[in-house]
Parts: structure tokens; sequence; C-alpha cells
């Protein structure tokens, strides 16, 4: 640690928050937004007040995460890390029923990277305000250290135990809101503490798959000395994001000039709103076959999916049999709009499907329409299972009592992002019926058996089980349960 202090005080780097401002003139956002905003290094949320009021005003919600050891936070410095930061701002959107526009500042952009790689389905975009914005195997302090311009290095005076570091209080304001007012300057100087400096050495790990997934725009501070411009760019280009915008402050522009910046977040969250033409839709066929079709019906079945997953609006298409009854098949599919699905109704693989269900069935195929109520991006949808998997789809219909909808998705919604995280699932969605609210469907996609049985016993689906057993019509809810072996496409990786 004590090598990692004084190579911080060769050269630059760290610090606070996150902010965004309206434009008063401009008419308000069609569809609220949830914001959360995570400050930086050496501030606490106090400095989101004039961006949380313009965003409030606008009709959006925002959440401001006060990180562990910050604000009034009185957590002992050797007890945090990066990944205690990260867990704070999961606990925070994890009680948000939507996506949410998850905003980080300077130091702050490291938490919401190590977040959006945990849970990247909840995030709708990334936003970094002056932030650090590592490559998968950084740390914080390699970002600095690459940073010559940063005037930040220098002043920074470590604590004798080197669990924390200090900036020379001349120099406060000077670093970090030189073009601020002197109202503003004296709230950085009221609310200073000195920073905890072990997170600052925590290393990320990224994939392509889930932080690569969500999208992300970077504001830069132009005047910024202590996370320089050319280190903005160096790191924007890295991470390869396209939407950039600029405000000409220092290094805190949420308190320097925070409704231009307020603007700027209202700006980002207008872009590709979702339009419910324009949404996910989502589509579960079942059809029960007769034996001597088939072969015939599986072939036409696998032909239709092979050729939607080639259709860029496509987002996932699959099929599988039951591993009760192999005479049932499910075509399950997701396109990017309305128009997807009706172009791939309108193909002639679909319409060979149709042909075939004409004499080859037990009964009428059935169509359900759902809607995802916690969003995957296409690339996690298309995650595949590995080559030495057995992977096992398991598919649960719940239909809740009237009444006790909200409790059984307030349940899915907590434990959510940690069956998501178990090591033997590939992926994992609740959905409710389009056309009945009070019927559910979970869709659990695990790597083999094992996973499965260990996924019944791991304790956060315990609040889950109890729900089934007290608040649905019938009962045992197992029956509502099937397990699902996929035939098409069959891809490993």
């Amino acid at each position: 640690m004590k090598k990692t202090v004084k190579s911080l005080l060769s050269t630059a780097a760290v610090l606070s928050i996150a902010a965004g401002c309206m434009n008063e003139e401009k008419d308000p956002i069609a569809i609220p937004q949830t914001y959360v905003l995570v400050h930086g290094a050496w501030q606490a949320p106090y400095v989101w007040d004039s961006v949380q009021a313009d965003l409030s005003k606008s009709g959006n919600k925002v959440v401001i995460v006060e990180l562990p050891g910050h604000g009034s936070d009185t957590i002992p410095p050797h007890q945090l890390t990066l990944d205690v930061y990260r867990d704070k701002v999961i606990e925070a959107i994890s009680k948000e029923d939507s996506n949410v526009i998850l905003v980080g500042h300077s130091m702050g952009g490291m938490v919401i990277t190590q977040v959006a790689e945990k849970i990247p389905s909840k995030i709708r975009k990334l936003v970094y305000i002056g932030a650090f914005l590592p490559s998968s195997g950084q740390a914080l302090t390699d970002l600095a250290f690459s940073d010559p311009d940063s005037k930040l290095g220098p002043l920074l005076v470590p604590s004798a135990d080197q669990l924390t570091l200090d900036v020379k209080r001349d120099s406060l304001t000077y670093l970090f809101i030189g073009d601020g007012s002197e109202i503003d300057k004296q709230r950085v100087i009221k609310n200073y503490r000195p920073e905890p400096a072990i997170p600052f050495t925590g290393k990320v790990t990224l994939t392509r798959e889930n932080f690569g997934a969500v999208e992300k725009v970077y504001i830069k501070t132009l005047q910024d000395i202590v996370i320089s411009p050319g280190l903005q760019d160096r790191m924007i280009a890295g991470a390869g994001i396209k939407t950039i915008y600029s405000v000409n402050t220092s290094h805190s522009p949420f308190l320097s000039r925070p409704h231009e910046l307020s603007g700027l977040l209202l700006k980002i969250g207008e872009q590709g709103n979702p339009d419910r033409s324009d949404s996910v839709v989502a589509r579960m066929i079942r059809y029960e076959v007769q034996p001597e079709f088939q072969t015939a019906f599986r072939q036409a079945v696998s032909d239709y999916v092979f050729h939607s997953l080639k259709s860029e609006m496509n987002v996932l298409s699959e099929a599988y049999y039951e591993q009760a009854d192999s005479s049932v098949l499910w075509v399950i599919e997701r396109w990017s709009n309305k128009a997807g699905l009706d172009e791939a109704s309108r193909s002639e693989g679909f319409k060979t499907i149709e042909s075939l269900s004409r004499n080859s069935l037990k009964q009428s195929a059935k169509t359900i329409y759902i809607k995802d109520l916690e969003p995957l991006p296409k690339p996690q949808w298309r995650s595949g299972a590995g080559k030495m998997d057995q992977p096992l789809t398991i598919m649960l219909f719940v239909d809740a009592k009237p009444g006790t909808e909200d409790n059984f998705k307030a349940v899915y919604h907590t434990a959510m992002p940690q069956f998501r995280s178990e090591p033997g699932v590939i992926n994992y969605q609740l959905s409710q019926l389009e056309d009945d609210n009070t019927q559910f469907v979970t869709y659990e996609k695990f790597r083999n058996e094992e996973a499965f049985q260990y996924h019944l016993k791991f304790p956060p689906i315990q609040p889950v089980i109890d729900y089934l057993n007290t608040s649905i019509k019938k009962q045992p809810f197992q029956a509502g349960l099937h397990r699902l072996i996929e035939f098409a496409p069959v891809l490993r990786q």
C-alpha cells in the first residue's frame, strides 16, 4: 500500500461526482427517466443538489448514492474496496422498477463500470463525467499514472497508516473547482474529508457480453487539471465511445455550471427513448406434434430459427422440446420491434411451419406474447453454453392471486442480480403475459443439471419459493414448471 500511495503522489488523479441540469426553456422529456448519480473521491452527495433539482423538475426520478466512507458514512477506510462501492450502487439500483441512466464522475467512473459488468440489464446508459473509464485489468492508479498533465499527484498527502489520502488544503479548490463561485468553493472546503486509498488499486474485470453491451456516453471537462482532457480522450477512444459531449469547466461541472450539465443529462435521457412501437417484442409458441411428423416439424422449426438469427432485428430465436414429453416443442423469440416480428411471421420459414401445423399437431398451436420485466441486451441474450456444458432451460408459469402481482415482481426484482451472477447461469429473465398482468413466466437457462440444483438451494431464491408456495392460484407451483432441451440453434462457445 505504501508503494501505491507513493506512486499516486508522483502523478495524477482522482475525485468525485456527476450531475445534470436542465435548460429551463426546454420542454420536459416525454418519458421520465431514473437517473442514478455517483460522486467521486473527496466528495459526497451534496455536489448533486442542483442537478437533482433540475432533473426532478422535468419529471425524472433521481437517486443519489452516498459511497461508503464518504459524506456521513463512518465505515473505516481499511474495510473499503472498489467492490464495496460497487455493491452499494447495485443495492440502490435494485430498488428501482425501471432501467436506469447511471452517471459517474471522476473515481465514480470506476464504480459505475464495475456495476455495469455486474448488472448490465438494469442499466439503460452509462454516463461518464470527467471520469475514469478503465479497460479490463486496469485500476484507477493505472490510469492516473498515465496522465502527466494532471496536477493532482504532487498535491496528495498520505496518512501515516497509508489508508487515506489528503489533498493539501490550500490547493483543494484550485484542483477541483477553480472556476466555481466563492460559495461553491466554501461548500467543497466545508464538506471535505480524507479519501480512502485502497479502492484506488482495485482492478476491474470486464467482458464484452456485460459491460461491453451497455450504451455509453462521455461528457468531457475541458479545463480539468485532475483528469486531463488528454487522458479523457484516450479513455474515450479505448472504450470506443461515439456519443461525446463537453463542458468548458474544471473538474466539478455540477457545482460550477450545474444547469448546463443538467441540460446535457436531459438530452442524453431523451435520446433513444423507448417507444412501444420500437421496443422489444417477445413471443413464445407451443406446438404439440404427432409422432410421425416429429422429424419434419423439428426441421422446419430449426430452419426458421436459423433464418431468424440472421436478421438484424432479431434479438433471440431458440427452439426446445420438453424433457418430460418430447412431442411438445417451444419456439421462443424476441425481436427489436414489432416490424421485425411481423416480417418474420411473413417469412417462408414461418409459413412452412404454419402449413405443417394443419395436419401435424395434436391440438392447435398456442401463441403467448410476453413483456420482459428485467430486459437484457442482445449480446447477453445470445450468450451461449460452453463446449462442455449440457444446458437445461427451466420455464415456470406463475398464475398469481390478484393483488399479489407486485409482491412477486418485488421479490424477483431484488433477487434477479444475484441469480444472474451465479456461475452456472447463462440467462435469467422474468416476463409478464401481455394480456394478463396476473400471469408471469420465468426463463432460467443453466449450464447443466447440477447448476439448476445448486440454484434451488441458493439462499436468495428462498423468498421467491415462499411466494410460490403461498400466493399463486394453483398448487403445487411445480405443476407450472417445464424442463426444456434446446434443439435449435445449439451453438457452443
